[in-house]
């Protein structure tokens, strides 16, 4: 996970809610649900089981756990086939006529702040409806359906994602007990979640490069510092970041040769030669990077890092770093 998007659904929460509360309510009403054990759920906890917080979301795996532990095989095998048969995500992701009015993950999609996969940065994931052909960014089962078949519709168990990530490089890993950063979960009191020890932040030390490029002898590569966290390692290495960043080595040179250059004094000198009634020019144009708008911006944490190496070297604490590639 490079970028939180905790808010990423927070236009979708009414909506999603409602619909599954009208799929509990239709199957109550049906008598299709015969677990005793699922009833007990929907009873105490439907609410977080629609649109549960990634914290709340893991505490009700725990809950449930403790509630089937002692089920016999009989019971077990119909709490969840019910679940499956009530939380159908194949009846959510199916993929409809335009028109169609109620809810699904073509509507959910389409409600998404952000057009790029949380996991890599690097590939996109945002929404095309159209009368012809639409599509739409894969929703990973942060938690998986056919583990957690009463999450395979929680809002916050659904992360827009590219295929990459979710189908070639995730597949059916537990994140439950193989810890990994959730690209909604926000940590509590957090200024930036997206900075801090136990996330994925990029870091270089640029009184070393400037140097080395005086000397003519920096060739820089991505690395990516081991963490501390388990959870930031375990992303790092399933999502094979540090051999997908690597090839991005050209456009970060480049990047960073326009941090030098194009230094604060430079692009108000500039702005003051070709100013006139109309003409804007400021550092989004100068750097062709928005800071406002990194989240959605291909390699836009990356840049973010280094932009506060070298506008604001002190800023920068992370145990990343980008250096030179070794002989």
């Amino acid at each position: 996970m490079i970028v939180h998007i905790g808010d990423v659904w927070e236009n979708a929460e009414r909506d999603h809610a409602a619909y599954v509360a009208d799929r509990i309510d239709a199957a109550l009403k049906s008598g299709s649900v015969t677990s005793d054990h699922l009833l007990h759920l929907l009873k105490e906890k439907r609410e977080i089981i629609a649109c549960g917080t990634p914290a709340q979301l893991d505490q009700l795996i725990h809950y449930v756990n403790g509630l089937i532990y002692l089920c016999n095989d009989a019971e077990g095998t119909r709490f969840f086939e019910d679940c499956a048969a009530l939380f159908n995500y194949d009846h959510f992701s199916k993929k409809r006529d335009v028109s169609y009015k109620k809810w699904n993950a073509y509507k959910l999609c389409k409600t998404s702040k952000y057009v790029l996969c949380p996991y890599c940065h690097q590939n996109f994931a945002f929404t095309i409806i159209s009368d012809g052909k639409s599509f739409r960014p894969t929703l990973d089962h942060f938690y998986p359906k056919f583990q957690y078949p009463y999450l395979a519709i929680s809002l916050y168990n659904l992360v827009p994602a590219c295929q990459v990530c979710n189908s070639s490089l995730k597949g059916d890993l537990n994140f439950f007990y193989v810890r990994h950063l959730h690209p909604l979960h926000v940590p509590t009191g957090a200024a930036d979640p997206d900075e801090g020890r136990n996330h994925i932040n990029f870091d270089l030390d640029p009184e070393r490069y400037i140097e080395m490029r005086r000397t003519g002898e920096f060739d820089m590569v991505l690395k990516i510092v081991p963490s501390v966290d388990a959870a930031v390692n375990n992303s790092i290495r399933t999502f094979l970041l540090n051999e997908r960043f690597s090839i991005h080595e050209s456009t970060l040179k480049i990047f960073i040769r326009n941090l030098e250059n194009w230094t604060p004094a430079r692009i108000s000198e500039v702005a003051k030669i070709f100013g006139g009634e109309g003409f804007v020019f400021d550092e989004r144009h100068a750097l062709g990077f928005n800071l406002d708008e990194y989240k959605n911006e291909v390699l836009g944490k990356i840049k973010k890092d280094l932009y506060e190496v070298f506008r604001r070297p002190k800023a920068s604490s992370a145990p990343f770093a980008i250096g030179e590639r070794e002989p």
